[in-house]
């Protein structure tokens, strides 16, 4: 009895691990299409040579953001919108790095740690979005334009 036991949980174990797996390449599906669109059209537009990394920032619009290198070695981040009908371009040196973003927080916040910095797309302007925790606990997000590391707009959530 104590062995069906112990298969019976062992099965049902495996069949929520296997219905996760699915769903998640069920939910995943869609996002890995629309990557390997946004490669053909980087490719097929001729915008770079290599593509080293394509993220997804969804803000007030959604973008795809690509960071490779064009003919001439030059390294390049190339913002799509989700519709392909907005393109925007710069080379990683005309910008501030993820270092700098981060010693710009530091100057305006106490903050506990860094969560995630990703690059995206606001006001029809490239940004940088860090995501922090401050010493009291509560989430803070700063927008900071990637040209020049102007504060775009920021703001703090409690966390219960």
């Amino acid at each position: 009895m104590k062995k069906w036991i112990i298969l019976s949980c062992l099965v049902v174990v495996l069949i929520i691990a296997g219905l996760s797996v699915y769903a998640y390449q069920v939910v995943r599906g869609p996002l890995v299409h629309q990557y390997e669109q946004v490669e053909r059209y980087i490719y097929g537009q001729g915008l770079l040579e290599t593509i080293n990394e394509i993220s997804y920032y969804h803000g007030t619009e959604a973008y795809y953001v690509v960071e490779g290198l064009d003919e001439e070695e030059k390294n390049l981040f190339i913002w799509v919108s989700d519709a392909f009908n907005n393109v925007y371009e710069a080379e990683a040196a005309d910008g501030i790095s993820e270092e700098e973003a981060i010693a710009i927080v530091n100057n305006e916040e106490e903050i506990k740690e860094i969560v995630s910095i990703r690059l995206g797309y606001e006001r029809k302007r490239p940004v940088y979005e860090v995501t922090f925790t401050h010493e009291n606990n509560r989430k803070g997000y700063y927008y900071l334009d990637f040209k020049d590391g102007s504060i775009i707009k920021h703001y703090t959530l409690r966390v219960e």
